[in-house]
């Protein structure tokens, strides 16, 4: 088993577009919502239709459009994030082995739970458009009630060990994953398999154009605050200048290193003395 978090280029979301996809619906949004049933949408008696099967998580609504429209209704109540609020991803089978649906529920469930995507608004569907059965799953990063953005640290490390520990939990074929990435297209990055990326790297690839808009246009330390509590973060001062580090402390790397603009010596000139985080915002 393979699984791969599919990244867009363009780094924003279309829940509609992406949950349309993984349904394979035909239909425009319209009728979707209000005149074809669900079966209807995700064409179960197609006859060589790529959809086998769907399923909604953690939403309201029991339609697969209406779960679009509940899912981007969340997204926009977030106003403060300017991240991808959409987490695309695939997990993929050797050809020839085809899990039951109680085992794909499963696999679905424990893989969302380790990424903390566990209570978070989700379709899925199982597709055989290629050799290789493969699960899509798209979810919303807002969670439903705190209204947060949940950005999953070192997600492929996560990914990998769970497809191991699932692989022997349901008795299915132990995949290498390494060099096996043309089964998803873009699947064989390096990063992915290695289990290692910095946290550097992270902080640069997901919130380096936030950090730097709110070191531009923020009022106080408090933005920068919030900003970095939606994604476990915090900045504080260590020796002569500043840290961005986890919220558990394992883990921190020179904020002036993520960019210069949030040196310390640039974030007291716009902000003044350092301040410790209030209470965080929601």
């Amino acid at each position: 088993m393979i699984a791969k978090r599919i990244d867009r280029s363009g780094k924003t979301s279309n829940f509609e577009r992406l949950g349309r996809y993984v349904l394979e619906a035909k239909q425009s949004h319209a009728e979707i919502l209000w005149i074809r049933t669900a079966e209807y949408v995700v064409d179960f008696n197609g006859g060589g239709e790529k959809v086998l099967w769907s399923r909604l998580s953690n939403c309201e609504a029991e339609l697969p459009g209406l779960a679009i429209a509940e899912i981007e209704a969340t997204q926009a109540q977030n106003t403060r994030s300017k991240a991808d609020k959409t987490y695309h991803l695939v997990i993929s089978f050797p050809e020839g082995e085809n899990p039951t649906r109680e085992q794909l529920e499963d696999i679905e469930d424990v893989m969302c739970e380790a990424l903390g995507f566990g209570a978070h608004q989700r379709i899925s569907a199982v597709h055989r458009d290629t050799d290789n059965l493969h699960l899509h799953l798209a979810i919303n990063k807002i969670h439903p009630t705190s209204l947060k953005l949940h950005e999953p640290y070192r997600d492929f490390y996560v990914i990998n060990y769970i497809c191991q520990q699932l692989e022997q939990k349901h008795g299915l074929i132990r995949d290498n994953r390494i060099g096996q990435g043309k089964r998803m297209r873009r699947a064989g990055d390096l990063e992915a398999h290695s289990g290692e990326q910095s946290l550097l790297g992270w902080i640069q690839e997901h919130l380096g154009e936030s950090l730097k808009q709110v070191q531009r246009n923020g009022q106080s330390w408090q933005d920068l605050h919030d900003l970095l509590a939606e994604h476990d973060l915090v900045i504080k001062p260590r020796g002569a200048g500043l840290v961005i580090a986890t919220a558990d402390g394992m883990n921190g790397v020179k904020a002036s290193a993520v960019d210069r603009s949030l040196s310390f010596k640039s974030l007291t000139d716009r902000f003044g003395g350092y301040q410790p985080p209030q209470q965080a915002k929601n």
